[in-house]
C-alpha cells in the first residue's frame, strides 16, 4: 500500500511540460517473441518512454506514440525522472504541440 502511495506522489510531483525535438523513435522489446514492449523516443537532449499511466488516466500510449514524427518539435507533458542506473526514463503522457 505504501509503495502505491509513493508511486502516485512521484508521478504528480514530477509532472512537467517541456519542449523537445524528436530525433528517432522505436518500439523496444526484450525478446523478438515478446508481445508487449514499450515505446522509446529519442530527442536531442534526453530519451523518453511513452507508456500508459494509471495516475493520469492515460491508457492510449500507442495513439500518443503514433502522433510523434521524426525531426519535429513538440511541447509535451512528462512525468517521472531519468535514472540511468535503473534504466528509468521520463514518460510522455500527452502531446500539447
Amino acid at each position: 500500500m505504501i509503495l502505491i502511495i509513493i508511486s502516485g506522489l512521484i508521478s504528480y510531483s514530477t509532472n512537467n511540460t517541456i519542449s523537445i525535438h524528436i530525433i528517432d523513435q522505436e518500439i523496444y522489446k526484450e525478446r523478438i517473441s515478446d508481445k508487449n514492449g514499450y515505446y522509446i523516443i529519442y530527442t536531442d537532449n534526453e530519451n523518453f518512454v511513452c507508456k500508459d499511466s494509471i495516475w493520469f488516466w492515460h491508457f492510449r500510449s500507442s495513439d500518443t506514440y503514433r502522433k510523434i514524427e521524426r525531426n519535429k518539435d513538440y511541447k509535451v507533458k512528462v512525468i517521472g525522472f531519468r535514472w540511468g542506473f535503473a534504466t528509468s526514463y521520463r514518460n510522455i503522457i500527452k502531446i500539447l504541440e
